[in-house]
Formats: structure tokens, sequence, C-alpha cells
């Protein structure tokens, strides 16, 4: 009898102990400083339209309220304090590794959940006016704003924040669960690129086939196809 009634204390004992909630320094110290790992399509950073770099200061504001996102090209004083004419939106791509450089709250119409981010990766992006626009390899700067019904509710921002993105400690970590070698994304690899430029932009390859005149670099998710030496496909 008395060694029934310690099975029961014991198989009873998880449903007594106390279920602590996420608090404020928990929301932050989870994501700030970590290696993001974008989940789905839709995010995106700003990019200035007039300068070859982005000013630090420029960044896209961009709202996150469930399953939708919102943000435009920004003017104004908000553009114009650091010569950047207009912050335009450049499409973050899913797998695309990005740093959390900063967490905090936002007070809009409520005190909502920041990550201030950057793409590790460039975009091979084009800038420019007229006839001639140039092609630059920029980063950029983004505002995750995560907008839920109660601010204060951590877990629940916590899981709206990871229907978007990923934390990792590290960027290996990252890199190997994005979809490619490095996390970058497959736009900045043009075709004619060589061997050394494509491991430049993506990272030695998972695997390598040599089938002489066509070699295969496999990727996670992706594989890159050379003939004669030069970039001709990307599946």
């Amino acid at each position: 009898m008395k060694k029934r009634r310690i099975s029961l204390a014991i198989l009873f004992l998880p449903l007594c102990l106390p279920v602590f909630a996420m608090d404020k320094k928990d929301l932050s110290e989870r994501y700030k400083g970590k290696y993001l790992v974008v989940l789905r399509e839709g995010l995106a950073v700003g990019m200035c339209a007039d300068l070859p770099e982005t000013p630090s200061g420029d960044v896209l504001d961009v709202r996150i309220t469930g399953e939708s996102v919102e943000f435009h090209p920004q003017t104004g004083a908000t553009a114009a304090m650091t010569r950047c004419g207009e912050i335009i939106p450049e499409p973050l791509h899913k797998g695309e590794i990005i740093l959390a450089k900063f967490t905090w709250f936002r007070r809009l119409r409520g005190d909502y959940f920041t990550i201030t981010v950057q793409n590790l990766a460039p975009h091979q992006v084009k800038r420019g006016r007229g006839a001639s626009p140039h092609e630059h390899l920029k980063y950029g700067r983004a505002d995750l704003i995560f907008e839920t019904s109660d601010a204060k509710d951590y877990d629940a921002v916590a899981s709206l924040v990871e229907k978007w993105v990923k934390p990792f400690d590290t960027h290996a970590e990252a890199a190997q669960f994005g979809n490619t070698a490095s996390g970058v994304y497959v736009k900045q690899v043009k075709l004619g690129m060589s061997f050394a430029e494509v491991e430049a932009a993506l990272g030695p390859p998972q695997t390598r086939v040599d089938l002489g005149e066509k070699v295969l670099y496999k990727y996670k998710d992706m594989t890159v196809e050379f003939h004669d030496g030069k970039l001709t496909d990307v599946k």
C-alpha cells in the first residue's frame, strides 16, 4: 500500500510543478544576436534607391500580423535623414539567413516586439535612373514588427515570430538548416559564372558530380549545372 502511494505521488508530481511562462527578457535573448533562417516568402529588407550602399540608419518597417505582412517604400524625413531619397523593399527568400542585430519593443498602436535585422549575403539589385541602370550587390535592413493582440503574452509573440523565422546560435547551424550551403539567395548566382565564383557565393557544394563536359554542384534543395566550366542552369 505504501509503495502504491509513493508511485501515485511520483506519477502526479509533474502536474504539481509550476509552469514558467516566457518573460520579456527571455523573449529578447531568444533572438538578439542570433542567425535567423527565413521560413517563408513574404518578408523584405530596405535598400537605398539612390546610393550604392544603404546608410546604416535606414531600415524598412515590416509589420507582421498572423499570416499577413505589410511594408511599403519609404520616403520623406525617414529616408532623407541619411541622404537616401527612398528606401526600396527587397524581398527576402525562404532559406535565406539574416542577422538579428537588436530586439526592442516599439510603441505603435501597442507595444510591439521588434527585431532589427540585416541580410548577411548581398542581393544583386538594379539601381539608377534613366536608360542605363546599374547592378549592385547590396545589403539591406528592416525592423520586423510582430503585432499580436496582447504584446505581453511573450509565448504568443515567440509563436508568431517562429512562423516566419527560426533562430540559431551560429551561422553554420543556420546554413545547415537553410536552402544552400551558406544560406545565400540564389539570385546572386548568374549564368556564365565559374566554379570559383559560384563557390564564393554559395560555398563548396555538398556533392560534386563530374560528367565529362558537364559538372553538377549539388546543394540542399538546389543543383547548379556547368558546361565547359561555366554555369548554365540552376534547378
